[in-house]
């Protein structure tokens, strides 16, 4: 007996949608506080971590700080817990029983997830990280190499 557990993304509103039908492999949204950016988020890694069909993929979710990342992986982890094999939130990982991975980081440091590979990465509170560009250039890109991730 197979049983089917259905996730229920956030309706998205007429702003995500717009950004969401216009988007292409890299993006970067700037809106003000109260928008949605880190539901917009949210909505993005569960099609990466939960597709309609085949197996789900790695995503990458980076915030400047820890504290910053807590809104996104509280509710990512509520979320995600009728599918996940394992959540680890001291690591910020939640593994899912169909493959889907999510792992949180910091950018406080100048090289979060080497060695990692994703077909997405979220940056949420892009705007609050000095170092940003450096960071995407030689941190983050190259873990999008493998899947030919967005």
């Amino acid at each position: 007996m197979t049983t089917t557990i259905v996730i229920r993304r956030p309706r998205p509103t007429k702003g995500q949608r717009r950004v969401l039908e216009g988007r292409r492999r890299f993006n970067a949204v700037r809106m003000g506080r109260r928008w949605g950016k880190t539901l917009l988020g949210i909505h993005l890694a569960e099609e990466i971590l939960v597709p309609a069909e085949g197996p789900g993929r790695p995503v990458g979710w980076f915030a400047p700080n820890y504290k910053l990342f807590l809104d996104g992986w509280d509710n990512l982890a509520g979320r995600l817990r009728p599918i996940a094999r394992s959540i680890n939130a001291t690591d910020k990982r939640i593994v899912l029983v169909n493959g889907g991975i999510l792992e949180g980081w910091s950018l406080d440091t100048d090289d979060p997830a080497r060695g990692r590979k994703y077909a997405r990465v979220i940056f949420d509170e892009a705007g609050l990280v000095p170092n940003l560009g450096a960071v995407w250039r030689q941190a983050v890109r190259p873990t999008l190499i493998d899947y030919h991730g967005d």
